[in-house]
């Protein structure tokens, strides 16, 4: 349920097998998305201007969530350019994404697993964009922690998102493209 918005994007992503998927709100702000139980969710808004998520979501068989309000806010702003060469030209169509560090499952789906998997398993959720003709990249961010993962090769940057309106962050790929 959101508190404003209509034909915002909405993702459920869980812990387990499928589960994500796009949910549109209509025009009373509201979206609907099927999920597997056993499972814990992050569920975030993708849009150019709004953002919100909420981490921790459980979905239990006969213990299902029947609403989850993401209060949307004006996100910050994580935005910045790709470059490559000696040159510094602009590369466009560079995949770059922004992910959710959500940490660790709930204790109660982390007893769920299964008693041989000693994987250490975190909520994460990951929105991603193609840098456009003049290399740069936007997206708009709820509070909370992230990491900014450019293109092939480029260090990836640990961000906090705080109340700051924007952040910027630049990637340039000392090799020209080939």
């Amino acid at each position: 349920d959101l508190a404003s918005g209509e034909g915002v994007a909405c993702y459920p992503d869980g812990t387990g097998h499928g589960g994500s998927g796009e949910a549109i709100t209509g025009l009373d702000g509201r979206y609907q998305r099927l999920v597997y139980p056993e499972q814990a969710y992050i569920v975030a808004v993708d849009d150019e201007r709004w953002a919100a998520h909420k981490v921790g979501v459980v979905v239990r068989e006969g213990h299902i969530p029947t609403t989850v309000e993401l209060p949307l806010a004006p996100g910050a702003v994580v935005q910045g350019k790709v470059t490559r060469g000696p040159t510094q030209m602009a590369s466009a169509g560079e995949y770059v994404s922004l992910r959710i560090e959500g940490g660790g499952l709930p204790e109660e789906i982390e007893q769920l697993r299964r008693h041989g998997d000693r994987r250490h398993h975190e909520l994460t959720f990951s929105f991603s964009k193609q840098t456009d003709a003049d290399g740069r990249f936007r997206f708009a961010a709820a509070p909370g922690e992230y990491l900014l993962w450019g293109p092939v090769h480029a260090e990836p940057a640990r961000l906090t998102v705080t109340d700051q309106n924007e952040i910027i962050r630049d990637f340039h790929l000392p090799q020209a493209e080939e």
